[in-house]
């Protein structure tokens, strides 16, 4: 017996063959009926639909042979597919490739073989129409020729339900995709409209903690017990927090919501620095702290943005600053950090003496309702929105965030962002 050689391009035609995705499937009755035909044709008992396998020889469909594989090495199919034409071996007995052949010399008892090569058009030959004989016989050249035919259409039925299972593929992607798609947009709207209902709740709640605070105020100013003292600042202490957590979830939920900021408009950069010093000093006084700022002469005076936004970082960030410590000083530092083609990026800090940030807390202070310690949390109050805040307005203003800090050694926090500058004219008021 010689076993057929392998082919030079088998892991290309392997890779050919994989791609039909037919290998191990269920008999199909299209295939049945070609297998039959064949038999009918050239008048044999057997007729096979066979492919060739890495180490085997498969059977799709059969007539008159119950085998669904062989070995490779002494398949005859694997002759077949080296051959330049149909393979007919008249009488095996009388080839010196198959006279010892298991398959000759025991069930199925083959002597007569003949197999046309299922090649497809890109010239892989997978395997073979064949028709089997337990005696010798000879084709006629109508015979061979109608195995020819057949064998086409045995190829031209695995193109087509390969066709068939790559569209159903791509439809099946297409759905996911659809699905994912609205997923993503339905996911969407719920939150905006969970960032809308804060906002609205927000709005809400404003006006009668502002009417708390107020009112709580006048009565202070008046004559008042120790006790009844002591008993309203507590009501004043923690209406001041609620409004602050009201006000950071109003924040937080107008930025998640997509609410556009103001237009960008000139401004003093200086000022708006002054403006928001001055507002958070009293509470930097009530602790002992000092606040020092300063302003490096190569910020322009006037800038082009939202000095709205540039509030709301700087307010956050001093007001977490005064927030984590307990003596020393709060430094603010404005520069610039270069030039741009239509603007100037500016480069802002904020550094405290406060207790400082393990540095496996610093890379997720930033995320939303994250603080640094979970201890510090309980003393000191909040949901960690601030510097959650801060980030989103940053990235909205075209620059980035990020800290500098080490446990017990205060912190540093920086923040660059994007501004247009004024070329000509006086200064705004």
């Amino acid at each position: 017996m010689i076993s057929a050689p392998i082919p030079g391009n088998e892991a290309e035609r392997l890779e050919a063959l994989r791609r039909y995705q037919i290998l191990d499937t269920r008999s199909d009755p299209v295939f049945d009926d070609l297998a039959a035909l064949a038999s009918y044709v050239c008048g044999t008992p057997i007729a096979l639909v066979s492919l060739v396998d890495s180490d085997r020889q498969w059977i799709k469909a059969r007539v008159g042979l119950d085998v669904s594989e062989t070995p490779r090495d002494v398949s005859f199919c694997g002759h077949t597919i080296l051959a330049n034409d149909t393979l007919v071996v008249e009488d095996t007995l009388a080839d010196s490739r198959f006279a010892d052949n298991p398959l000759v010399t025991s069930d199925p008892k083959i002597r007569f073989y003949a197999g046309a090569k299922l090649t497809t058009s890109d010239g892989h030959a997978l395997g073979s129409l064949c028709v089997i004989d337990r005696v010798p016989r000879k084709l006629t050249s109508a015979q061979k020729e109608a195995l020819q035919a057949l064998s086409r259409q045995v190829v031209a039925q695995m193109e087509y339900k390969r066709n068939v299972l790559e569209m159903a593929e791509i439809i099946a992607e297409r759905k996911q995709t659809e699905e994912l798609k609205a997923a993503n947009q339905a996911a969407q709207a719920a939150s905006r409209a969970k960032s809308e209902f804060l906002a609205n709740i927000s709005h809400e709640l404003r006006t009668p903690l502002n009417g708390i605070i107020g009112m709580t105020e006048l009565v202070l100013d008046s004559a008042l017990t120790s006790e009844q003292r002591e008993n309203l600042d507590v009501v004043k202490s923690s209406a001041d927090s609620l409004l602050s957590l009201v006000s950071h979830m109003l924040d937080f939920s107008e930025i998640e919501s997509g609410k556009p900021g103001p237009e960008a408009a000139e401004y003093c950069l200086r000022d708006t620095l002054n403006d928001v010093v001055e507002l958070t000093a009293p509470r930097a006084r009530e602790k002992g702290l000092r606040i020092v700022c300063h302003t490096r002469p190569d910020v322009p005076d006037v800038v082009i943005g939202d000095p709205e936004r540039l509030r709301q970082i700087i307010g956050h960030l001093i007001s977490n600053a005064i927030k984590f410590t307990e003596r020393g000083e709060i430094a603010i530092e404005m520069g610039a950090e270069m030039p741009l083609r239509d603007g100037i990026l500016l480069h802002c800090s904020v550094t405290d003496t406060g207790t400082g940030i393990p540095a496996e807390k610093q890379q997720t202070i930033f995320d939303v309702f994250t603080q640094g310690d979970g201890s510090l949390t309980r003393i000191h109050g909040g949901v960690g929105l601030g510097l959650t805040i801060s980030a989103r307005l940053v990235e909205k203003m075209g620059g980035r965030i990020w800290v500098d800090s080490e446990l017990g050694s205060g912190s540093k926090f920086h923040f660059t962002f994007r501004q247009g500058v004024r070329r000509k004219g006086p200064r705004p008021r």
